[in-house]
């Protein structure tokens, strides 16, 4: 019996490592997505590289705050804005059309993309979002009392919420190669880790922009997270800077929002033609 347990336990990593395995295998995501994956790493260590250099206190001026103030602030924006990204439709749909829950829900009187929509992007993805950054909130301003204008939070909360809803069709449009190669549900997507990280350098979060190159300083113009932390940033300082970010951003709404409806309708029929699926191995 023991025996029995041990070589099923064998068998069970055996396949477990040949699925993570096939992350590097370009019978999957090609030579593209090989290349991706080598971006991905570069950004990573360009991040780094920037976080390693002097953040003065003249690069502080123009946001009217203390460096500690601004760090847990920039990771406060930070997690509302990003928690659009749990509703990513592409990433979260396929993940659910090859679940054993999808094949039983098929099957009922149950809508299986209705019962997605309520289970897991409303019941656990936003309420999971609004207690985390309600958590944070409450130890960043009841502890440390971060150093801000707090008459001009309610607009700048209400622009962070706005972007948090056009991360979520920015999120969704980043994850379509999921639908070329369905394996990435599980192996991971280098193409949306590579944007969210060049979008999370180019936000501010940790340091100001300034400290890098004006060419990458552009780049803030075109991630939700990037402008919409930047424009509370420059409004909570009451720099008119932030009239620059909320043009952006409004724009990225219009945008991202149209291809995101057109991509999670044809997405919609997709699904539902699959019907029964099976989990694709190497």
């Amino acid at each position: 019996m023991i025996e029995i347990r041990v070589s099923r336990i064998i068998w069970e990593f055996k396949k477990a490592w040949k699925l993570q395995s096939s992350l590097l295998s370009l019978r999957i995501i090609g030579l593209e997505g090989i290349l991706l994956l080598a971006f991905e790493n570069f950004l990573g260590l360009l991040s780094w590289f920037f976080l390693s250099g002097v953040v003065t206190m003249q690069m502080l001026d123009k946001y009217r705050t203390d460096f500690l103030s601004y760090i847990l602030l920039g990771i406060l924006f930070n997690e509302i804005v990003t928690g659009g990204t749990f509703f990513g439709f592409v990433s979260a749909l396929f993940g659910f059309v090859y679940s054993s829950e999808f094949k039983r829900l098929i099957m009922s009187k149950t809508n299986p993309i209705l019962f997605l929509i309520v289970s897991r992007v409303f019941m656990r993805n936003f309420l999971m979002t609004l207690y985390r950054a309600g958590t944070q909130a409450l130890i960043i301003f009841l502890v440390f009392h971060p150093a801000i204008d707090y008459s001009r939070l309610p607009i700048g909360i209400v622009i962070l919420l706005l972007a948090f809803l056009v991360n979520m069709c920015f999120s969704t449009i980043i994850q379509i190669p999921i639908l070329k190669y369905p394996r990435l549900v599980y192996t991971g997507n280098p193409f949306a880790r590579s944007i969210s990280l060049l979008s999370a350098l180019v936000a501010g979060i940790y340091f100001p922009i300034e400290v890098l190159p004006q060419l990458l300083q552009y780049f803030s113009f075109i991630f939700p997270n990037s402008s919409a932390i930047l424009a509370v940033r420059y409004y909570l300082a009451g720099n008119p800077n932030y009239i620059n970010y909320l043009y952006a951003l409004t724009i990225q709404a219009i945008i991202y929002g149209l291809f995101a409806y057109i991509l999670s309708k044809n997405i919609i029929k997709d699904v539902q033609k699959r019907g029964f699926v099976k989990v694709p191995l190497v």
